[in-house]
């Protein structure tokens, strides 16, 4: 028999979603209990208000009938009101406190997640679309930790209900009790049946989430693109499309919640129908006092609705245990922590020299190589270029050296240091990147300068900025150095933000320094003085540019070239005189 009900049990869980997923999550959330203590001491005395009112009618009606006192009759109806005052201060103390639990709970697993997401390499964070890294932050878990302690406590009031008013139903008659809960088995089978409907249906709602954040966080960013090409009319039906589909989803979700409470109510309520006729068969007989009836019949209504509140609340933890597989899905994919410190041996800040070595290095995606076997060797203080077309894979060995991605074969040593031994917080400090996409934040100037460096002072950023050539443009507009860049670098010019970017460079003050296109936004009179303040104030660091300016290539010390995976080292002089 035990093994039966185990092996029940079993299956009833599995039906319901409660899996290794469910356990993991669980198992790592912090209940703040300062609160919880509380919310289960309102708890139970809203209960206890909820489950006396049937015994107080009861008793209510006796006394009118053989007392006829106004007096008990006035005293009575006084404990009512200071019951129901007790019941509504209770309610307002679980609701709030449970809120603010609840609120801890979300904040500290965004928090977890973030957290998470920041030690991951580019490469994995490359894997997952940005869209549904931010649908997991604002929604995924916001369903999850919000839902999750009302049904805690939806199947706690649930569950004592039951418990009190089937203990009063068994003890005055066992028939009674069985007939009150016959129900339960074809309550079950409902059950089942709308588990299987919603089984998909949170992966499905999550990944809508995700591509219409992804859709509208597009339009919105790129909308300059989409009103040159005259699209407005095609983006809008195309983010309308994604609007549409999570609204249908979330439709379905509802029509098959809403299906599914009145089948629980109606199957629940079958034992009613029946027990209306056994209970007054059994006062004719005079087994039952009709007051007995009266108090039966506030129990076995007070029973039905816990049990239908019951089935739903199952309902809506399989719809939440989906959310949480979607969760801990994702945060499996999140699996790697680049700064563990028992993965390398250089831990602790280190200054490099600057020289980069490359020994037989190659990458790809899938079979396609776009580096096969390169090797090379730059010096301490040499200035590089690498020149040649797009996709060729030059950006790609900036993205090497930095640890973004990791070669499949071939070695990377800075200082004759493998790479891979190097912690990529030391390794990062040691080296300063000016990317071809200037990313400036929605801040000011001076923070979006300072970003480089914590910390720095305004003479350190203003001296950065005139080595930058930005000092006199910033010092024109009326904030100054307070003035608040927009998203993206909106409200300034391409060669502007370039040189903000590049005075991040100079005010970090690395041994190495690539510049990934440094004066493709800029005229000739800015390029001149741009290449100008790179080769002296840079003259000491070991420089990789990737350009195909004359006037940058004039100046360094080597010149690389990409082709067919390979890296060439061309004549500088026979390069100036084809330019």
């Amino acid at each position: 028999m035990l093994k039966k009900v185990n092996q029940f049990w079993k299956k009833f869980l599995q039906d319901l979603g409660f899996d290794e997923d469910v356990k993991n999550f669980v198992k790592k959330i912090k209940p703040p209990w300062k609160y919880i203590w509380l919310i289960l001491f309102f708890t139970l005395l809203l209960n206890f208000t909820t489950v006396i009112q049937p015994l107080m009618l009861a008793k209510l009606f006796e006394l009118i009938n053989s007392e006829k006192s106004i007096w008990l009759l006035n005293l009575i109806v006084l404990g009512g009101i200071l019951l129901f005052l007790i019941r509504g201060v209770s309610q307002y103390f679980q609701g709030y406190l449970l809120a603010k639990a609840s609120q801890e709970v979300l904040t500290e697993k965004r928090k977890e997640f973030i957290e998470i997401v920041f030690k991951q390499p580019v490469y994995v964070l490359e894997r997952n679309h940005s869209g549904h890294l931010v649908s997991v932050v604002i929604s995924n878990i916001a369903v999850i930790v919000s839902d999750l302690p009302g049904l805690i406590i939806g199947y706690i009031n649930s569950i004592i209900t039951l418990i009190f008013s089937l203990s009063w139903i068994f003890y005055k008659d066992v028939t009674l009790g069985l007939m009150t809960i016959f129900t339960l088995p074809a309550l079950t089978f409902v059950l089942k049946h709308f588990f299987k409907k919603v089984e998909n249906i949170a992966e499905l709602i999550q990944q809508k989430i995700s591509h219409l954040i992804t859709g509208m966080n597009e339009v919105f960013r790129y909308m300059r693109v989409v009103k040159v090409f005259n699209r407005e009319e095609f983006e809008k039906q195309r983010v309308f499309k994604l609007i549409d589909e999570y609204k249908n989803l979330q439709l379905r979700l509802a029509r098959i919640s809403m299906l599914q409470k009145p089948a629980a109510e109606f199957v629940a309520s079958l034992s009613l129908i029946v027990i209306t006729w056994y209970s007054g068969y059994l006062v004719i007989k005079g087994v039952l006092k009709p007051f007995d009836v009266i108090a039966y019949w506030g129990y076995v209504a007070i029973s039905v609705s816990p049990i239908t509140n019951l089935s739903a609340s199952l309902f809506n933890t399989r719809v939440i245990f989906g959310f949480i597989k979607e969760f801990m899905k994702t945060l499996s994919s999140l699996n790697i922590n680049e700064f563990d410190n028992s993965l390398y041996e250089y831990n602790r800040d280190i200054v490099f020299r600057g020289k980069i070595t490359f020994d037989s290095v190659s990458f790809g995606y899938d079979e396609n190589k776009i580096l096969d076997k390169v090797s090379f060797t730059i010096y301490p203080g040499q200035k590089v270029a690498i020149i040649g077309k797009s996709g060729i894979g030059k950006s790609t060995l900036i993205s090497l050296l930095v640890k973004f991605y990791k070669p499949i074969e071939g070695k990377i040593y800075i200082d004759d240091i493998d790479i891979e031994k190097i912690n990529p917080n030391v390794l990062r400090k040691n080296i300063s990147i000016l990317t071809q996409e200037i990313y400036l934040f929605n801040d000011s100037i001076f923070k979006n300068i300072e970003y480089s460096k914590q910390g720095a002072s305004m003479d350190e950023i203003v001296e950065a900025c005139k080595k930058a050539e930005i000092h006199d443009e910033i010092m024109s507009k009326k904030e100054g150095y307070n003035y608040v860049v927009m998203e993206d670098g909106k409200g300034l010019s391409g060669g502007q933000r370039q040189r903000i970017a590049l005075a991040r460079l100079f005010l970090k003050d690395s041994p190495i320094v690539i510049l990934d296109e440094p004066t493709s936004a800029l005229d000739k009179i800015n390029t001149e003085k741009i290449v100008k303040s790179i080769f002296t104030y840079f003259k000491d660091k070991t420089v990789i540019i990737i350009s195909h300016t004359i006037d940058v290539i004039k100046e360094v010390d080597r010149v690389f070239t990409i082709q067919d995976g390979k890296i060439i080292e061309q004549d500088k002089s026979l390069l100036q005189s084809k330019s």
